[in-house]
């Protein structure tokens, strides 16, 4: 049975299922001992409460298990091994969440915007325009960094030292 709270759990309140790294060994040293597993969002004993952020938005949430059951085939590779799961799933987020494609589009749109309401052409705009396409473009050499490496079956280190 699985108890316990996890905090900022993004679209907690959307979601039909929710992976969690839960204990499985208390003998076991800090990563060992950790099992990855698959539970869906309406098992007996989940609770998702929205937070509120200061822009009045809710896509976080906490989600409190109050024994909630699992079958055994929701377990994610091996039993114990979760951490080395939990590891690879880090990576992938890191360098998806990393993308430059949601800046570069933002950008896009804010161009658009400026054209439609007149002030592209101000030199205020203009300066700081640049300089965000500027930092873009170091942006996308960097991840193009990241995905190279990874490309050549490199891990990515906590702090890219590139």
């Amino acid at each position: 049975m699985i108890n316990g709270q996890k905090t900022w759990t993004t679209l907690a309140g959307d979601a039909n299922w929710i992976f969690l790294l839960v204990r499985t060994d208390r003998t076991a040293k800090k990563q060992n001992g950790i099992s990855f597993l698959l539970v869906p969002m309406d098992s007996p004993g989940i609770t998702v409460r929205p937070i509120v952020s200061i822009d009045l938005h809710d896509e976080f949430c906490e989600t409190f298990f109050q024994d909630v059951r699992v079958p055994k085939a929701n377990l994610v590779g091996e039993i114990n091994q979760g951490w080395t799961m939990a590891k690879a799933l880090l990576g992938f987020e890191r360098i998806f969440l990393g993308s430059p494609r949601q800046s570069a589009y933002a950008l896009s749109r804010l161009r658009l915007l400026a054209q439609h309401v007149g002030c592209r052409e101000d030199p205020a705009f203009q300066d700081r325009y640049v300089r965000l396409r500027l930092d873009l473009a170091d942006h996308q050499a960097l991840y193009a960094t990241f995905a190279e490496k990874l490309r050549r079956g490199e891990a990515l280190a906590p702090r890219c030292r590139c």
